[in-house]
């Protein structure tokens, strides 16, 4: 069971599930990837950890978003990054899970790992 979306699929990337101060990291930078699904820096968005089915979903929620996407500069522009680093990611995903498929969706992303 996935959780719902919106819409078709925008995109999606296969990358590394980092560490980080011994903790599990998915560090999201993609910003054409990021702009279609709507996750501009400044917004608010929140996460959802679904350990029974082996899957991250985050949605963009002005209201009752605990977590914000963060920026970058890069001359001029500001990039949208989303940085997540917790203990709550390794109740999720095995520790042979190295790597992770993002699938992007508007107002969406899944992540699950590979």
């Amino acid at each position: 069971m996935q959780p719902a979306v919106d819409n078709q699929q925008l995109g999606s990337q296969l990358l590394k599930l980092g560490i980080h101060r011994n903790k599990r990291r998915i560090w999201l930078d993609s910003p054409a990837h990021l702009r279609a699904a709507g996750f501009l820096p400044g917004l608010r968005y929140r996460i959802e950890y679904l350990s029974g089915i082996g899957l991250i979903a985050l949605h963009i929620d002005s209201v009752h978003g605990t977590n914000k996407v963060s920026k970058k500069s890069k001359g001029w522009e500001s990039l949208p990054v989303i940085d997540i680093n917790n203990k709550r990611i390794s109740s999720v995903f095995s520790n042979d899970v190295s790597q992770i498929d993002v699938t992007y969706y508007s107002n969406s992303i899944v992540i699950k790992g590979v």
